[in-house]
């Protein structure tokens, strides 16, 4: 989970949230933000850990404005203009994710392309050249000298 519901109160203040959620559904609260953390997860899970969701602080506030937006439609009522507002704003930027146009803040960017790690060289399939020279007695000597440059 990426938000709670205390910081969900601080946007829609603890009567906000007790008059959204007086009826007789228990976990109404848990079940707005559970709904935000899947919203943010289909868009980033396949990208980054939770872990990694769960410590960013965008993600924390994008997931607050998922759960107050979620809070104040789920007795299919309409959203306050600011929550809805906010709600786009955030899922417009969670769609510039999904597209890999935007980072996300706070977490370092994989550079893309191919890496290479532990190398081997096998120094006996290098490309080499043999040297013939002779000798001061007359003798051909064949000498290897090896090209690391290639």
């Amino acid at each position: 989970m990426y938000t709670t519901e205390a910081a969900i109160a601080l946007r829609l203040s603890t009567l906000g949230v007790e008059l959204r959620a007086d009826d007789d559904h228990v976990d109404a609260i848990a079940d707005c933000i559970a709904e935000a953390t899947s919203n943010i997860d289909a868009y980033l899970g396949a990208m980054y850990s939770s872990s990694v969701l769960a410590a960013n602080a965008w993600v924390q506030y994008c997931a607050r404005a998922f759960a107050v937006y979620f809070v104040c439609i789920r007795r299919n009522e309409p959203a306050a203009a600011s929550a809805q507002a906010e709600y786009d704003r955030y899922l417009d930027t969670l769609k510039g994710f999904a597209a890999k146009s935007l980072i996300l803040p706070g977490v370092p960017s994989h550079p893309g392309g191919i890496v290479v790690s532990n190398q081997h060289y096998d120094l006996n399939r290098a490309d080499s050249r043999v040297d013939r020279r002779r000798s001061n007695d007359g003798i051909t000597k064949p000498r290897r000298d090896i090209d690391y440059n290639g």
